[in-house]
């Protein structure tokens, strides 16, 4: 399996020269997970969002970055397998696997557009 960074967005309304708002309100997750059936497996893109608001101000956003990972996997057979299949493994999986590099490029990115210590927590599935 690889997986590579195919898009990144990040729009900043943060002040350059303030310190970043004392409560904060963040929401991130996944968009969405498609997937391409190749000769010799799989490739999952993954879809993920993040955007901080002013707890205090309204729904302002004032950081907001969306990515797009793609994960290619080895797969005997792919074709053998169900499109549900397919597109169940692409959105828990993909998300699953993806998710790593996620939290490491909101911190990365985070920090450089002025907010300090971003920590997003690790990926847990829900339950169907």
């Amino acid at each position: 399996m690889s997986i590579t960074l195919a898009a990144l967005d990040l729009q900043s309304e943060l002040p350059p020269d303030a310190a970043p708002p004392e409560s904060l309100r963040c929401r991130y997750g996944a968009r969405g997970a498609k997937y391409e059936v190749i000769e010799e497996g799989l490739v999952v893109s993954v879809s993920l969002m993040f955007a901080v608001s002013d707890d205090g101000n309204g729904d302002e956003v004032l950081l907001s970055i969306t990515a797009t990972f793609t994960a290619v996997y080895s797969v005997p057979e792919p074709s053998s397998y169900s499109p549900d299949d397919l597109e169940c493994f692409a959105r828990l999986n993909g998300t699953y696997n993806v998710w790593p590099y996620w939290r490491e490029l909101l911190h990365t990115m985070g920090g450089r557009a002025g907010l300090p210590g971003l920590v997003v927590p690790v990926f847990r599935p829900e339950q169907a």
